[in-house]
């Protein structure tokens, strides 16, 4: 059982929920979703949720300026 407290393990429980939820967007929304995560959210998703989720988002931030 997980420890809903302890954001490293909610961010590792909810993974799999956002990586369905990604599969289902198109590309132009994917294009969207990256212009929308920038390194400074990422960083603090990341500090919120967990390193799993900061892996997810590191696609997404890759080659942005902070």
């Amino acid at each position: 059982m997980t420890d809903q407290n302890n954001p490293n393990e909610a961010g590792a429980a909810m993974m799999p929920y956002l990586i369905d939820g990604l599969k289902r967007l198109n590309v132009d929304e994917m294009e969207r979703l990256d212009a929308a995560i920038t390194p400074d959210t990422a960083f603090l998703m990341t500090k919120a949720f967990g390193p799993e989720l900061g892996a997810l988002l590191w696609p997404l931030i890759a080659g942005d300026e902070s």
